[in-house]
C-alpha cells in the first residue's frame, strides 16, 4: 500500500514537470502538483514510521530492522516526514500568494 502512494507521488511530480516544460507560465501549477507529491511522501513516511515505532520492524528497501533500531529507523521516517509535510505546506503558501491564476 505504501509502494501506491509512492507512485501516486512520483506521477504528480512528473506531471508538474511536464506541465512546466509544455507552458513555462504555468509556474503556480507546477508549484502545487510539486507540493502534492512532496504531500504524499511526507505522509507515507510518517505513517511508516509510526508503524515501524509501534510494531518495532521496520523493513526500508531491502533491509529489515527489529527491535530498538526498527524503533530509530522509525522515529526518524517520522521526523523526516514532518519535515517534507512542513516544505509541502510552504510550496501550497507560497502557490497561494502568488495569485489567484493557474
Amino acid at each position: 500500500m505504501l509502494d501506491v502512494t509512492k507512485i501516486l507521488g512520483t506521477v504528480l511530480a512528473l506531471s508538474g514537470m511536464v506541465l512546466l516544460v509544455v507552458d513555462p507560465a504555468l509556474v503556480k501549477g507546477f508549484v502545487l502538483l510539486i507540493a502534492f507529491a512532496l504531500m504524499t511522501y511526507g505522509l507515507t513516511d510518517v505513517f511508516d514510521g509510526w508503524l515501524s515505532v509501534r510494531t518495532r520492524i521496520d523493513r526500508t528497501a531491502r533491509k529489515m530492522r527489529t527491535g530498538a533500531a526498527a524503533r530509530r529507523a522509525g522515529l526518524a521516517k517520522i521526523l523526516f516526514g514532518f519535515l517534507t509535510l512542513t516544505v509541502a505546506i510552504m510550496g501550497i503558501v507560497v502557490r497561494s500568494s502568488l495569485g489567484a491564476t493557474v
